[in-house]
């Protein structure tokens, strides 16, 4: 591997002309030179192509060069990774997009020996300015809704034909509220503990490292439908704003639910930041870390700034 240089701002990286096929994904091999890439892709179907970057080596992951790495000459690309196998899980992919965005560390990589029993978080990020750490969210809320309103049956006796709302339950509107919002701190109690268990492992991940770092709490979310994201934004937030946290950020990453912009069904991605008053110094990093997930995903990236995320409204994927 001689002839292929370091990628330093990917480690275990090589830089080089990489062969592949995006859909469905297959790395073919990685070239020193342009000229023997094209080559070996004009041996193949034309469903391959030459791109510029850096290959991780003992995988099939090839990133996409970032503007300025390319080499003199080379159009920089549309998308910032072209490894994105929707048949993957999120958690697989977006484990996989930290991994190729510049400047990072994954912290279960080689290099890395924590001693035991400290909890540490999964990955440094923008030369170790921020600690992040991955959350699943992976147990169906559904039956503890289910069993809470079948309760509430038993006791009031009524009988339910057909299918009503939950609110159609009540006649006292101050009731039908109070009954809600237990629904709400029941099925968001895993929130609250998610948010505990990466609190402490950001917080012991800066203390073993000796580093003053950002924390970066990602929660992700591909099948759990009853779980919208504002309901999770509501629940971080009252965690945030509890007192000062090890936690700067939250990014919600919610592939059940889509909002409508102009009547058009798009995807999501909230971003909540510890109550403060005034600008925090990452929150460009954070905004650019959104940019680069839309771009690894091919989608068009719309910023807008909500006060309040649980008063928009999400729309289950079908």
């Amino acid at each position: 591997m001689s002839s292929y240089d370091p990628d330093d701002d990917n480690s275990l990286c090589v830089k080089g002309w990489g062969v592949f096929r995006n859909k469905p994904w297959h790395f073919d091999g990685l070239f020193p030179t342009e000229t023997e890439a094209q080559a070996r892709c004009n041996e193949l179907d034309g469903s391959y192509t030459v791109k510029f970057g850096s290959h991780r080596l003992g995988t099939d992951d090839f990133i996409l060069a970032q503007p300025g790495n390319q080499p003199r000459g080379y159009a920089a690309p549309a998308i910032l990774s072209v490894r994105a196998n929707v048949t993957d899980s999120l958690e697989h992919r977006f484990t996989e997009f930290l991994k190729g965005v510049p400047a990072s560390e994954w912290l279960d990589g080689p290099g890395f020996n924590f001693p035991e029993g400290v909890r540490k978080a999964d990955f440094l990020l923008d030369k170790r300015k921020m600690i992040a750490e991955i959350k699943t969210v992976t147990t169906d809320q559904q039956p503890k809704v289910d069993r809470r309103i079948n309760k509430h049956l038993e006791e009031t006796g009524k009988v339910v034909f057909g299918t009503v709302s939950s609110t159609q339950l009540f006649k006292d509107p101050a009731e039908s509220d109070k009954f809600h919002h237990k629904i709400l701190r029941e099925i968001t109690k895993n929130t609250e503990e998610m948010c505990r268990s990466a609190n402490d492992q950001i917080a012991q991940t800066a203390g073993q490292l000796g580093i003053n770092a950002t924390g970066l709490l990602v929660i992700l979310n591909e099948s759990i439908v009853v779980l919208d994201p504002g309901v999770v934004a509501y629940r971080v937030s009252e965690y945030l704003k509890e007192k000062p946290r090890s936690i700067d950020y939250c990014l919600l990453v919610f592939e059940t639910h889509e909002i409508s912009n102009n009547g058009i069904r798009q995807n999501q991605l909230l971003s909540i930041d510890a109550h403060r008053t005034e600008e925090h110094i990452a929150d460009s990093y954070i905004d650019q870390l959104k940019q680069w997930w839309a771009k690894y995903n091919g989608s068009e990236y719309i910023r807008q700034k909500i006060n309040d995320p649980a008063n928009l409204t999400y729309y289950p994927k079908r």
